[in-house]
């Protein structure tokens, strides 16, 4: 298995909590440019993350000493200004003279974090796209029923003044229904109860 663990792109290391000695750690440990075992552990390691050990400790002396897991991410500011994100896995598990190890597989995860990061900057612009959208047709078709309305005033023919109310209705309702996909989480259906009664509610108000 340390063999294996010799050849693979993570590192692998065992520190022992009661004597604050790393014990074993894979040759490629710091390679990739994250965080080394020995700047999370012991003497002169991160103070919150010893903390957390001490807590994570406890925890497993009250459940009689069963191997408990742990996820933690940490980053750290890069020469060239980057972030670099490590993902460590950790495993305190009974250890010689009934002390306690720690087994942990550092990951350097810092192409997903900055992939993750452009997803979610992707999105948020997405977001304020359909956002712009939605303010431009809902103004559009304002204006368009503004229009119709103010056109309808100077006709005197029944036929086409009720031909103008219908269009501007139909406009009502397809600005209502943009609206109503707006404010959904679920752009695929819209709570046609919610719909009908909004809509008669402005045609009456109209």
């Amino acid at each position: 298995f340390l063999r294996l663990m010799d050849h693979s792109s993570d590192v692998l290391w065992t520190y022992d909590l009661d004597h604050e000695t790393l014990t074993y750690a894979s040759p490629n440990t710091g390679a990739f440019g994250g965080l080394r075992p020995e700047d999370l552990v012991g003497p002169g390691g991160d103070p919150g993350f010893m903390a957390e050990l001490q807590d994570l400790r406890m925890r497993f002396e009250q459940q009689r000493r069963k191997p408990l897991t742990y996820t933690r991410v940490f980053e750290q500011a890069l020469p060239d200004g980057s972030i670099n994100s490590t993902e460590v896995n950790l495993t305190l598990a009974p250890g010689a003279s009934n002390g306690v190890t720690l087994i942990g597989v550092s990951r350097d995860t810092s192409e997903r974090a900055r992939a993750d990061a452009e997803v979610r900057r992707s999105l948020a612009e997405k977001e304020a796209l359909l956002k712009e959208l939605y303010h431009r047709t809902k103004n559009n078709m304002m204006v368009i029923m503004s229009l119709l309305r103010l056109q309808a005033r100077r006709i005197r023919n029944e036929v086409l003044e009720a031909a103008f109310d219908q269009a501007c209705n139909r406009i009502q309702a397809m600005a209502l229904v943009h609206q109503k996909l707006y404010e959904t989480r679920d752009l695929a259906e819209v709570d046609l109860g919610d719909y009908l009664r909004t809509l008669v509610k402005n045609l009456v108000a109209a």
